[in-house]
């Protein structure tokens, strides 16, 4: 069960990464998330402005994690990505705001606090479930 001090290590494919219209750069990212012997899928998007330096907010981004009839969705809260202009590589810091959940799996209003190393083609990281305001 997902609960409040719960840290999942999760890992996967950018299944997505698209350059759009508007100057900003959208990865589509699908894996596992493991806490303890508990396995969740997990899928996320985020998106922020390309051409900055340094840190950059994210723009937009929600995860997902499911295991069986257990779900928990959220939203961005806020976000920083730093990327590496010569290979896309990005290290992303970002805050989810639970906004649902199915099964016993916490609360809306609990955050998701994430470490992630986004590759070209692959992701890793550390989830971590907080309690909200």
């Amino acid at each position: 069960m997902a609960s409040i001090g719960t840290r999942f290590e999760a890992q996967g494919e950018v299944s997505e990464r698209a350059e759009l219209l508007n100057g900003s750069l959208q990865l589509v990212l699908d894996g596992e998330a493991q806490a303890g012997d508990d396995s969740w899928l997990c899928a996320s998007s985020l998106s922020w402005r390309l051409g900055r330096s340094g840190e950059v907010a994210l723009n937009e981004g929600d995860l997902t994690l499911e295991a069986g009839e257990r779900e928990i969705a959220a939203v961005l809260l806020e976000g920083v990505a730093v990327a590496d202009p010569d290979t896309g590589a990005a290290s992303v810091r970002v805050t989810f705001t639970v906004d649902a959940v199915r099964g016993d799996v916490g609360a809306t209003g609990d955050r998701l606090a994430c470490d992630l190393e986004v590759g070209v083609d692959t992701w890793r990281g550390q989830i971590e479930v907080v309690p909200g305001d």
